[in-house]
């Protein structure tokens, strides 16, 4: 039979030669629960009456056979921890258990899947005949599994022969990971004061927490104070959200206003939407949409944030110039750059203002040796005339 960790046994004795009235009664003990095969073993007893004298008796054993046809998840199993929820970054951990189902000491040889990582000492070991073995592996989610609603992993292992005499065999342990965290919309309108549509919505899925700035896009004949649209300092907020950006009419007043033209793409793309069903995932309703007429005051960034009643409303972002103290160096290498060639001029401007004091001190030596000089001339011409 194929392997499927029970034993195979078999109880059925055949005789020949007794006479009737006369036989054996029968103990059979053979075994075989691993792929391979084995001697169906057995004893016997005669019955009363049945002389062993008056027969030649011979025993013949059968043969127990486990054929290597076992289904997957009686070689390999793969778990995670189904009662957290995952979101981007965050690690599952796997736990692969594998068994080695043949009669014979196996190397298994463990294959995991990209940016999926085995655990120090999980993709080579040894197993003896029966012998399981738990091993780990650790994967990091990425924003494309939550856009899937699932990551599927598969890990390979390959049983090898020691000896070489069997052909590898190779057995696949699957385990779908469901528990997502869920994607929220970002849906922003573009439209005139009287709620006239300008240009294509920008539509993006985002995971909570995620950053994301539009540039609100440039429409000919019209123009807004809201140049780009921009989630909060903690990111996506963990609900949909919906926004519209006012546009003014930049024609003469009373004149024909201009249709708007196609809208350019925009510097900062928003990625093309795909319908998300988190599993488990909280209800989401959309939030009101922000009425057409309401306008901001100034032009800038606005950022996505809510009034005292739940309301999504657009705040203005103060643009804040980070001190050279806080910048990251690796980011801003021309600021190093420039900072080096601040300090090289200040170091020849302190040689060249230290050279000029002792220039200065020489001249005012050489004038005082010069008045000295032409003092004692003219007071030689008045001793003479005297």
């Amino acid at each position: 039979k194929a392997y499927d960790g029970t034993a195979l046994t078999n109880d059925e004795v055949e005789a020949y030669g007794f006479v009737d009235g006369e036989g054996a009664t029968y103990s059979v003990t053979g075994s075989q629960t691993l792929v391979g095969s084995s001697a169906n073993t057995f004893a016997y007893t005669l019955n009363e009456g049945t002389l062993a004298s008056n027969y030649e008796i011979t025993t013949v054993n059968g043969t127990l056979t486990v054929k290597d046809e076992a289904d997957s998840g009686l070689v390999v199993q793969k778990t995670h921890d189904k009662n957290n929820t995952y979101g981007v970054g965050d690690v599952i951990t796997f736990t692969i258990t594998v068994k080695n189902i043949y009669d014979e000491v196996k190397n298994v040889v463990v294959t995991e899947l990209p940016n999926v990582q085995l655990a120090e000492g999980a993709s080579e070991f040894t197993l003896e005949p029966g012998e399981e073995k738990e091993i780990t592996a650790t994967y990091e989610v990425t924003k494309d599994d939550l856009v899937a609603k699932e990551f599927e992993n598969t890990v390979t292992v390959t049983f090898v022969d020691v000896d070489g005499d069997d052909a590898d065999k190779t057995y696949e342990g699957k385990d779908k990971v469901v528990e997502l965290k869920p994607l929220f919309k970002l849906t922003i309108h573009y439209v005139d004061k009287s709620g006239k549509k300008l240009a294509d919505d920008r539509v993006a899925e985002l995971y909570e927490g995620e950053p994301l700035t539009v540039v609100s896009p440039v429409i000919s004949g019209y123009q807004t104070k809201v140049l780009k649209v921009t989630t909060p300092e903690g990111g996506m907020p963990a609900k949909d959200v919906e926004i519209t950006v006012v546009y003014t009419s930049t024609s003469t007043p009373g004149g024909p206003e201009e249709e708007p033209e196609e809208t350019p793409t925009p510097s900062e793309p928003v990625p093309t939407p795909t319908p998300i069903t988190s599993t488990p995932a909280p209800e989401t309703t959309p939030t009101r949409i922000v009425e057409p007429t309401t306008e901001v005051e100034e032009e800038g960034t606005y950022a996505i944030t809510e009034d005292e009643e739940g309301n999504v409303v657009l705040t203005p972002v103060e643009e804040i110039e980070v001190p050279l103290a806080d910048i990251d160096l690796d980011e801003h290498k021309c600021c190093v750059l420039h900072l080096l060639i601040m300090a090289a001029a200040l170091i020849i401007l302190a040689v060249h203002t230290n050279n000029q004091k002792k220039r200065q001190a020489r001249v005012f030596e050489l004038r005082e040796q010069v008045e000295l000089e032409t003092a004692k001339r003219d007071l030689g011409k008045e001793n003479a005339a005297n």
